[in-house]
């Protein structure tokens, strides 16, 4: 057995010089004294090992450490770049707004009715798809339907689109408009 850290050295120095400076009379204490240097022996081994142990720990300990410090970093390039794609989308979706308001502003006559392309309904019937927008009624989508040459009428509106007598229409809300035959 081989012992070569510091502390296991004085250890055993301190113990086993204690044992010399005894003096060994009867063959019982040399049998003593023998289990006593065994014991300090495998104690030190002991001490050894756990000293070993403990700088194992410790490399792990800072490997561990640096990766976690990795994984800060990776974590902050993450959140960097969530942010960087939360503004391009936000930056997208503007720009995407503007074009549409653009185009809505472009196919609106003067009461703010649209005409969009002509569509088939699930009947045989022909006409126009039309997205309601702020402000407008039945009567002024019709109004504005009859003034591009599409003879309609609000009942013909509320007809193909199952609407009851109130009139009731939303912003966004789809529109069917049929086309006179």
């Amino acid at each position: 057995m081989k012992i070569t850290h510091p502390v296991c050295l004085l250890a055993l120095l301190l113990l086993g010089g204690a044992a010399v400076e005894a003096q060994i009379d009867s063959p019982a204490e040399i049998a003593d004294s023998e289990i006593e240097r065994r014991t300090l022996l495998r104690a030190a081994d002991q001490i050894e090992l756990l000293v070993k142990r403990v700088e194992e720990l410790q490399k792990q300990i800072t490997a561990s450490e640096k990766r976690l410090d990795d994984l800060e970093d990776s974590q902050q390039d993450l959140a960097n770049q969530f942010n960087q794609s939360k503004e391009l989308q936000q930056k997208q979706q503007q720009a995407l707004i503007e074009e549409v308001s653009k185009l809505i502003a472009e196919g609106q006559g003067a009461d703010g009715a649209s005409q969009e392309s002509a569509v088939a309904s699930n009947s045989e019937q022909e006409g126009y798809e039309h997205t309601v927008q702020k402000g407008q009624s039945l009567w002024a989508i019709a109004n504005a339907f009859n003034k591009q040459g599409v003879t309609v009428t609000v009942e013909d509106i509320r007809k193909a689109n199952n609407l009851g007598q109130d009139d009731f229409i939303q912003v966004g809300q789809k529109l069917f408009i049929p086309k006179s035959q």
